[in-house]
């Protein structure tokens, strides 16, 4: 799905793109669902550095997951859109897990778990 706005402070075309990369792999069970969380944490540490100027620019990117897919929302000036989708894509196909960037997110993953019970139903 695509969507077109012009910006209006500086009167260019802003797009909204939303990708789903679905799989038969990832199925609706709890160590799919922890192991896609734990993948996209560790993608999204390792893209900081990266997509840090592309922020400054006006460029964001969302990822999640749901039962069956990874959801990517990109969003940012058309200008240079392909771009920062290039970049985005690239980096997705040739990730490399970084140990450190991995056990801390595994420690995180491990802390929001165990701290579920003690949370208030409205933080939920």
């Amino acid at each position: 799905m695509i969507w077109h706005k012009v910006d209006s402070f500086f009167e260019l075309p802003r797009v909204h793109l939303k990708v789903a990369l679905k799989s038969p792999l990832w199925k609706y069970t709890c160590k799919s669902t922890m192991a896609l969380s734990l993948y996209l944490s560790v993608f999204r540490r390792s893209m900081k550095e990266q997509i840090y100027e592309a922020k400054l620019c006006g460029f964001n990117y969302e990822a999640y997951y749901n039962f069956d897919s990874i959801i990517f929302e990109i969003s940012g000036y058309s200008e240079n859109m392909d771009r920062f989708v290039e970049m985005l894509s690239n980096n997705l196909r040739c990730f490399k897990v970084d140990q450190d960037n991995f056990s801390a997110c595994k420690i995180e993953q491990k802390n929001w778990i165990e701290s579920f019970n003690h949370r208030r139903p409205i933080d939920m």
